[in-house]
């Protein structure tokens, strides 16, 4: 079996603040709008993110602010740091702040969940 690429859902409180936060601020492109079942995909390269308000009576509300398990690569992590961090993205730990792990970064969208940011081997 051979997997031609993955999604990742991640759960947010308000689809205009990620599409600003996701859009905006990541730069990453819209690939489809579900207002229907209030989730928004974009695309990142390999993968989709979706992100999607859970109802009310979803065991998923609980899963708004964690962590999200997903990481960015990028070619040089200090540099993506200081580019998000122009564009108020909030750093939760930043290359600077763990000396044995300088190619790592994590930051949270507007709902508290969590990204990393790794640097390309």
């Amino acid at each position: 079996m051979r997997f031609s690429k993955f999604y990742s859902i991640v759960f947010v409180s308000n689809l205009d603040k990620a599409r600003d936060f996701y859009s905006g601020k990541l730069g990453l492109p819209i690939s489809k709008e579900r207002p229907d079942i209030k989730s928004i995909y974009f695309e990142t390269g390999q993968a989709t993110i979706g992100v999607h308000i859970p109802s009310e009576k979803s065991r998923h509300k609980a899963q708004i602010g964690r962590s999200t398990g997903i990481v960015f690569v990028v070619p040089n992590v200090a540099e993506a740091v200081n580019e998000l961090s122009a564009k108020g993205v909030t750093f939760t730990m930043t290359s600077g702040q763990v000396p044995e792990r300088p190619d790592k970064a994590t930051f949270v969208d507007q709902d508290g969940n969590e990204f990393g940011l790794g640097q390309e081997e």
